[in-house]
């Protein structure tokens, strides 16, 4: 059995966190949710608000990180049992959290424009699969909203996010944001 919240919340979750709080954001997605426990803990936190969950929780071909990490999450791991284990850390709070169990590309489609605060991008960690997220993802921001994503020290990640915008943030070591007005 999965215990909710029975665990010390990673930097990436505490800077989103102090991110929502700072900024009054009431509408995020996540895309490349795992084992659910940033949105788990964000709507644990914020009974306000609204979270997209995107998965698709089956390995993907990745390109460039596919020699050493497969899957558009980095692994191939049992993700049955990771979707399992988001849906039960999100039961309590299911009615404020869309699960889109599909790709980023699919997942956009169904997201109405400038109707989000935030987009957190943790899916697909090759360069190309960061970019393409920045590209589709940002139309779905609010004029003020922000672009987050974590493992900025990845190398990919990393060198797409420079390609992005050259002025980004990063929150905790980890986390990296850049301001939609930025990219406009």
């Amino acid at each position: 059995m999965v215990e909710r919240l029975n665990y010390t919340p990673r930097p990436r979750t505490l800077a989103v966190d102090e991110l929502i709080r700072a900024n009054g954001w009431t509408r995020g997605a996540e895309l490349g949710v795992w084992y659910g426990v940033t949105t788990s803990y964000l709507l644990d936190k914020h009974p306000e608000l609204h979270m997209i969950a995107v998965d698709e929780w089956k390995v993907q071909k990745t390109g460039e990180l596919e020699k050493y990490t497969p899957g558009e999450n980095g692994h191939s791991w049992d993700h049955e049992f990771y979707e399992k284990s988001f849906r039960f850390k999100i039961h309590q709070n299911k009615a404020r959290c869309s699960i889109l169990k599909m790709s980023t590309d699919e997942a956009v489609k169904l997201v109405e424009d400038e109707s989000l605060d935030f987009v957190f991008i943790d899916a697909d960690h090759s360069t190309k699969g960061v970019l393409n997220d920045i590209k589709n993802w940002l139309p779905k921001l609010k004029p003020n909203g922000h672009l987050l994503g974590d493992d900025i020290d990845w190398s990919s990640v990393r060198k797409a996010v420079e390609i992005t915008s050259p002025k980004y943030k990063v929150f905790r070591n980890i986390v990296w944001s850049i301001p939609k007005e930025e990219l406009q």
